[in-house]
């Protein structure tokens, strides 16, 4: 073994036995005596080092252990356990992507600490059921991917036969590892335990992942993502098909994966998440999922691809009962238009609307009356949103308690939805055509990029007066947030005026939680105690005029 501080003895340069020289009457010169004298105490040496250090290492071993409070002092069960607890969790819903490399390396780590950590880290399966491999290049050694491959190998046969997550990343650049193949057979063998499977790269990668054709299939979570931006992958060969079992999970999310290159079944999922994908692909996704209970579709789009062949459209609208949560984002009205016209959601509670163009608002009120649903809440992601599409929206929906605003861009954005709704009779929510009666939290958030000064006002009006705060006659709205985001320095129109200021104070002493956040340059500060700060000292109303407000 190495040195630790002469290096290795054995290599060119450091020690190489002499052959003695014949240049005086055949005999060595005196140097060359010398160094044969001495060669035979280098050897000794050596062996006497070589024992020291295992010595040496023995003694760690055993220091290690004495030393070790968790080892010394627990059962290998216990010692198993925290170290699982050690390990960093992973939400399904959540991509690996963002665990460092230590976080996902953490296995190793434990059993590189000493012997007897490695022999209980190497026995515990429980924490090695997540794996988290990177696709190399088509440049790498052929030594590199043989290491990543044994890796695999090892990491995969210590789970046990505990379920699986497996995480597999590569980019269009990083997929022509020349061990790539061998990588995903090891992989395939154990498609059986797979539970959870996250997969991140070129559409045509995926045949490669088909399974070991035995065993039914558990695959409970199934994240596909697309980094193939080019039109062409609609019309790739490469599909995700597991040979002899067609998986039946719960949980499905592809983003930028063509609908037709999944074969799973659809009738178990009760989560399902789709981005860039055509409107045909998003409707036909809830004809074939009768248990979902949350859809989400971001940035969807018509005729995805010159080539692409969309799914028929609904002749009458289809009855998904346990719905409940729904985000629709469209790139234009008649796609949400388009989606809206075709269901009946009778248990829909939760409503998002995301999207650049107009609101659908006569499709979306349609297909709130004829679902007869009571929506508790709402939220619309929008640049900028207009009286005449939100406001008929809004008398549609008396259910809704919770409002929320995203997206909003300039102070015009903010100003009208919050004219409408503040507008709107807050004192008196038994009259007819009363505003949003039952409205409980509020939320905006957008970027602030103009001079005009922002309608601080109108938040204050929607709450009546201080001493009905607590009245059973107004609204229950107990919670208004807004979240602006400023680039550059901080524009002087965001700043509250006074009299608002005492307004808000009054309505937190009273129990309303507002939080008005500004984030300039990614620093999050209190646009209360910045526009105190900013006008100085702000005298209280006293308690009398608290009453008449």
């Amino acid at each position: 073994m190495p040195c630790l501080f002469c290096g290795n003895l054995e290599a060119p340069g450091i020690f190489k036995p002499h052959h003695g020289c014949q240049l005086s009457d055949s005999e060595p010169c005196a140097a060359c005596k010398e160094v044969q004298e001495l060669e035979p105490q280098i050897a000794e040496a050596k062996d006497v080092l070589y024992k020291m250090l295992v010595r040496h290492r023995e003694l760690r071993t055993k220091m290690n252990h004495s030393h070790n409070p968790i080892v010394s002092q627990l059962p290998p069960e216990i010692v198993s356990h925290i170290f699982e607890l050690s390990l960093p969790e992973r939400p399904p819903e959540k991509s690996s992507r963002g665990l460092t490399k230590n976080e996902i390396c953490a296995p190793l780590i434990l059993g590189a600490a000493c012997q007897l950590w490695r022999h209980i880290a190497f026995s515990t399966p429980q924490i090695w059921t997540s794996i988290s491999i990177y696709l190399g290049n088509r440049f790498e050694s052929a030594k590199a991917g043989t290491t990543q491959c044994e890796l695999a190998q090892e990491w995969l046969s210590r789970s046990g036969e505990l379920p699986l997550s497996v995480y597999i990343y590569g980019g269009t650049e990083h997929t022509g590892g020349r061990n790539i193949a061998s990588l995903m057979e090891i992989v395939n063998r154990h498609s059986s335990r797979w539970n959870h499977l996250e997969l991140e790269f070129p559409q045509h990668l995926a045949s490669l992942l088909c399974g070991d054709s035995s065993g039914a299939s558990i695959l409970h979570n199934l994240r596909l993502y697309c980094n193939d931006e080019s039109e062409y992958r609609f019309l790739d060969e490469g599909s995700f098909t597991l040979s002899n079992v067609k998986p039946s999970p719960t949980s499905i999310s592809l983003a930028n994966w063509s609908l037709k290159k999944v074969n799973i079944e659809w009738n178990h999922a009760t989560h399902v998440n789709l981005g860039w994908a055509d409107i045909s692909e998003c409707i036909e996704v809830l004809r074939c999922a009768p248990q979902l209970i949350c859809f989400k579709f971001t940035e969807a789009r018509d005729r995805i691809s010159t080539d692409f062949s969309p799914y028929a459209t609904p002749a009458s609208p289809i009855i998904r009962p346990l719905l409940r949560e729904l985000e629709i984002g469209v790139d234009d009205a008649d796609m949400g238009a388009k989606f809206a016209d075709s269901f009946i959601l009778a248990g829909l509670e939760i409503l998002t609307f995301s999207g650049h163009d107009s609101l659908p608002t006569n499709s979306l009120i349609s297909l709130l009356n004829r679902s007869s649903c009571l929506l508790t809440t709402l939220s619309i992601k929008k640049y900028s949103i207009n009286n005449a599409e939100i406001l008929p929206l809004l008398r549609a929906t008396p259910s809704v308690r919770n409002l929320h605003f995203c997206w909003l861009f300039g102070t015009i954005a903010f100003f009208n939805p919050l004219e409408t709704i503040s507008l709107a009779s807050s004192d008196k929510p038994e009259e007819d055509g009363h505003l949003l009666p039952g409205l409980e939290t509020i939320s905006f958030s957008g970027e602030h990029r103009t001079a005009e000064l922002f309608p601080w006002s109108l938040v204050s009006k929607m709450f009546g007066p201080v001493s009905e705060i607590h009245s059973t006659h107004r609204r229950p709205l107990s919670k208004f947030d807004i979240s602006l985001t400023q680039y550059g320095e901080l524009s002087p129109s965001l700043y509250i005026d006074e009299e608002s200021i005492r307004r808000f104070l009054e309505l937190r002493e009273a129990g309303i939680t507002l939080d008005f956040t500004i984030v300039v340059h990614t620093e999050a500060r209190d646009l209360i105690e910045l526009s105190i700060e900013h006008h100085g000292k702000i005298d209280k109303p006293s308690p009398s005029s608290n009453s008449s407000s």
